[in-house]
């Protein structure tokens, strides 16, 4: 029976010459493929588990085929892989995997060199590893790398091979693991399907990160940079100016999630880089070319926002100013100009944050390249370049008022002049202009003052200030020397505010003293 069983397997397996029949009921391979388990189907449902394997014992029993036996051999370790599984989802408790690691490694002792063997292996390494013998897992794995470095599971292998090295801080192993997947992949795949190519995107991060803990940083950084290459270098123009990647591109959750460990490790790198001066110099040599600049303003604000969290404002705001200097016209450039601001003045860094906020009304204000080439963005950066005239004009008016500076003096004037002009509202303009004409009066430059206050009282929309202004100007002209011409300037000035605030209660004196003015001049 031995004998005709075997030669009817022989037969099934793909001999040439046609056995005689099997005896009734003796087992054949033919008549078991039908419960054949495959390593990526469903487990065995449950009616056809136990039979199975049964029956391929019963079957080992007699077969004497080497080649069947460790086909035979396999599917038993397969079957019984299937058969913890479903136990320990059926009874909610801890798999065992016993049984089907004997028979794996029955199955290698038997046929070290079997076909097949690179599935097994495979196999054997994932009941080891879920059987909770990580060692054993790991020198199959890298039993199976170096046996069949060309097998479908050698990718995963060697990236299973890296995960345990690198948990166990063995990064010295770890990377060759990774550098092999990658290796693997870039063998069989064409470069424009890079991303799509199973393990790749994670092996590249990983093998960067083993690197950088070997501290090899340029190899990282390269490594970084190239998977944000993959992840966001094929962005458009316009949406590599989107502040959120996620609106511009298809990226799921675990991408999305992947970009920022990615920024956050690369902003560590270039720290590093960089040393205690910081700044954002050291981001330049690896943003060359058109793929990267696509995304380069998230590296810069990544840098930024780990120097912020380490309290390196200087460093936070010179990197976000690196960037604006870089692209001014980058759509982003207006708000990292403004970040620059933010982190100077959290700094308490007041020279920069004014020179930041002067920078920002140069390259964004209204003879900016921006304006001309940009209209609508220039447009929508208005409110922030008015917020910095406001506060560089106030800023050099407290200062003037302290040090009486005749250039403190000036600055203010200029600054008021910009904010004034850049107003879309004419009654805050005006505002503005009557801080402008007692910045002039105090600093004692009465024809200019004079002048301020006059265009604060009459010009519409009346204000608030308005007879104030009018009053002043009439006190600045009669602060300057006398003289015909400027005698007639103060009279008209001084029946215009009789005529606009005739309820003003200084308005009779006004009158007085205009009238006394037209007798001296023989009018």
């Amino acid at each position: 029976m031995r004998r005709a069983a075997t030669l009817g397997l022989l037969l099934l397996a793909g001999c040439a010459t046609p056995p005689p029949a099997a005896p009734p009921g003796a087992p054949t391979l033919a008549s078991l493929a039908p419960l054949r388990v495959h390593v990526d189907r469903e487990p065995t449902p449950a009616p056809l588990e136990a039979p199975a394997l049964a029956a391929y014992r019963e079957f080992l029993g007699v077969a004497t085929d080497p080649v069947q036996r460790a086909e035979v051999e396999r599917r038993i370790g397969d079957l019984e892989m299937d058969r913890a599984d479903r136990l320990a989802a059926a009874r909610g408790i801890a798999p065992d995997y016993r049984a089907a690691i004997a028979a794996y490694r029955a199955r290698r002792a038997e046929f070290p060199h079997g076909a097949r063997d690179d599935a097994v292996q495979y196999q054997l390494a994932r009941a080891e590893d879920l059987d909770g013998d990580a060692d054993a897992a790991l020198a199959t794995l890298t039993g199976l790398a170096h046996d069949h470095p060309d097998s479908v599971y050698a990718d995963e292998a060697n990236f299973r091979r890296g995960e345990m090295l690198f948990a166990r801080a063995d990064y010295a192993g770890a990377e060759p693991a990774y550098a092999a997947v990658l290796a693997g992949v870039r063998r069989h795949t064409l470069a424009a399907d890079l991303p799509r190519a199973p393990l790749y995107e994670r092996a590249l991060y990983m093998d960067a990160w083993s690197q950088y803990k070997l501290d090899h940083l340029d190899v990282a950084l390269a490594g970084f940079f190239e998977l944000l290459d993959l992840k966001l270098g094929g962005l458009s123009p316009a949406a590599a100016e989107v502040e959120d990647p996620a609106a511009i591109q298809a990226l799921g959750r675990a991408d999305l999630e992947l970009v920022d460990d990615t920024l956050r490790i690369v902003a560590i790198g270039l720290s590093q880089q960089a040393g205690p001066d910081g700044g954002g110099a050291a981001i330049a040599s690896h943003l060359q070319g058109r793929l990267r600049r696509g995304y380069a303003f998230r590296v810069y604000r990544a840098l930024a926002d780990l120097y912020l969290h380490q309290g390196r404002h200087k460093d936070a705001g010179d990197t976000d100013a690196a960037f604006v200097r870089s692209d001014p016209l980058h759509a982003q450039a207006p708000h990292m100009q403004a970040l620059a601001v933010q982190a100077y003045e959290r700094g308490g860094l007041v020279a920069l944050a004014l020179q930041a906020r002067r920078d920002d009304v140069r390259l964004f204000g209204a003879d900016s390249e921006l304006r001309r080439l940009r209209p609508t963005l220039w447009r929508q950066t208005q409110p922030q370049v008015r917020a910095d005239l406001a506060e560089l004009a106030h800023e050099a008016h407290a200062r003037a008022q302290r040090d009486h500076a005749a250039a403190d003096v000036d600055a203010a004037a200029h600054w008021y002049r910009e904010l004034i002009a850049a107003l879309p509202d004419a009654a805050a303009a005006q505002q503005q202009r009557f801080l402008l004409a007692e910045l002039l009066y105090d600093a004692r430059r009465y024809a200019d003052a004079a002048q301020a206050y006059e265009t604060g009282a009459y010009a519409a929309p009346a204000t608030p200030h308005g007879a104030d202004a009018g009053y002043t100007a009439l006190l600045a002209y009669a602060a300057q020397p006398p003289t015909p011409a400027l005698r007639r300037q103060a009279v008209a000035s001084a029946l215009e505010f009789a005529r606009r605030y005739a309820g003003d209660p200084r308005c009779a004196a006004v009158l007085v003293q205009a009238a006394t003015q037209l007798r001296d001049l023989g009018d």
